[in-house]
């Protein structure tokens, strides 16, 4: 077992990504909408363009747009089809049974709620930071060779109530069984070792999972180490 001193430093909401949606994404986006012009336009003006070209559509034919953009190579057109009415109604980022969709479903939600925000649920994806300290050997040496998903994530669980929904869906993966849900609950990580050995780390991830530190401020977490 690995034991951490983490600190929460902020938890913050987030409506959308920075950076999910490429250049390259707004241009072939605005070519499907018969928008001819989208290689002339700067690049700063293109999420804008591609927005209000969503806003003359319906919101489930916009929908049907982005998904086939972002999931076109994983789902076929009769799911796609399905998702994009469903999407009107619900936070597929968070319920749909494929977790391994959850981050992009996210991304599509994002951009949706950006051109129709009455008429979609709002994006609620989260960004925590932390301090994390090692407070044995094992546990330096795995913030050293950097945090994989699955002990992250039991990291994180360790700050929250047994009643969190990270407890309740994974309790046995969450105290060290196999956890491939992981990199779908982490959707982003960064990390970095500063002054004193301390490791500051980022992570988004849906609120659904994250939401829930918000009431943390600090915890100690005593984890199964993973083994490389």
């Amino acid at each position: 077992m690995a034991e951490f001193q983490v600190d929460v430093i902020g938890v913050e909401d987030l409506l959308e990504i920075e950076g999910a949606w490429s250049s390259e994404d707004f241009r072939a986006l605005l070519g499907e909408m018969d928008f001819d012009e989208a290689e002339d336009l700067p690049e700063d003006q293109l999420r804008e363009m591609c927005v209000m070209y969503l806003q003359d559509r319906k919101p489930a034919e916009a929908a049907e747009i982005l998904l086939r953009r972002r999931l076109g190579g994983d789902l076929t057109k009769g799911q796609i089809s399905n998702i994009s009415h469903e999407m009107l109604e619900e936070k597929l980022w968070e319920q749909y049974s494929d977790m391994t969709l959850h981050e992009r479903l996210f991304h599509v939600g994002s951009l949706l709620a950006a051109a129709f925000p009455r008429s979609v649920p709002e994006p609620d994806a989260v960004e925590v930071r932390l301090e994390v300290r090692g407070l044995d050997p094992e546990a330096q040496r795995a913030l050293d060779e950097g945090l994989r998903e699955p002990m992250l994530v039991r990291l994180l669980a360790a700050g929250m109530p047994a009643s969190a929904p990270l407890h309740r869906m994974f309790g046995e993966a969450v105290q060290g069984g196999p956890f491939r849900e992981a990199e779908s609950i982490a959707w982003s990580v960064q990390a970095a070792t500063g002054e004193g050995g301390v490791t500051s780390i980022r992570v988004i991830g849906s609120g659904c999972w994250l939401d829930i530190l918000k009431r943390t401020s600090e915890f100690q977490a005593k984890i199964k180490a993973d083994k490389k």
